[in-house]
């Protein structure tokens, strides 16, 4: 259907872009001006509906480090590491700190970690056990990195490096320093 006693600035009958029209109901596109920008559209959006609409356009879904670069940003993440790190689930053996800081657990031990970390942080049903076994995760392949030269996840290195260095960026001490060097010598390569 044209639409004929539509007439621009000039007087000419303004060009119709093409429409639906099934049967008793059609829809308009918008039209578009001389300077190619929509004349007007058929309908307004709500503003909060714009914003959402564009927000879920432009916004990505949260991945599990998001998570713990978001806690490990906040109050108290030295301690809630430390006892992350001690949890049964995470399997760190003795001290986190001397072993996987300082490079005291073996690479058998520190994959054995990786290992159940990765597997709890994939089925545990409690927030907190997730992530506090992603970080156990993270921090084992950064021990297995700086202390044994070992890559011990099948993650591309140039991203596990990125990681490592976001986390490493918001962790205390001395995590913060492991994993500044684990991104350095998985991005070194």
């Amino acid at each position: 259907m044209k639409n004929d006693h539509t007439k621009d600035a000039s007087g000419e009958p303004e060009p119709q872009r093409p429409g639906f029209d099934a049967g008793m109901s059609r829809i308009d596109v918008p039209r578009l001006g001389s300077d190619g920008a929509p004349t007007g559209l058929p309908g307004a959006l709500d503003q909060v509906v714009v914003d959402r609409l564009f927000q879920m356009g432009i916004s990505t879904p949260q991945r599990p480090i998001d998570h713990l670069v978001q806690r490990l940003s906040g109050p108290g993440s030295s301690a809630w590491l430390g006892d992350a790190l001690r949890m049964p689930q995470v399997g760190c053996k003795g001290d986190p700190e001397s072993g996987l800081a300082r490079g005291r657990l073996n690479i058998r031990e520190i994959d054995d970690m990786k290992e159940r970390c990765k597997t709890a942080a994939l089925t545990d049903g409690d927030t907190h056990v997730r992530l506090a076994t992603t970080a156990g995760y993270y921090i084992a392949i950064a021990a297995a990195a700086v202390h044994h030269h070992r890559l011990i996840s099948s993650q591309p290195r140039g991203e596990l490096s990125s990681m490592l260095l976001d986390l490493g960026s918001v962790a205390p001490e001395p995590w913060a320093t492991l994993l500044g060097r684990a991104a350095l010598e998985l991005g070194a390569a």
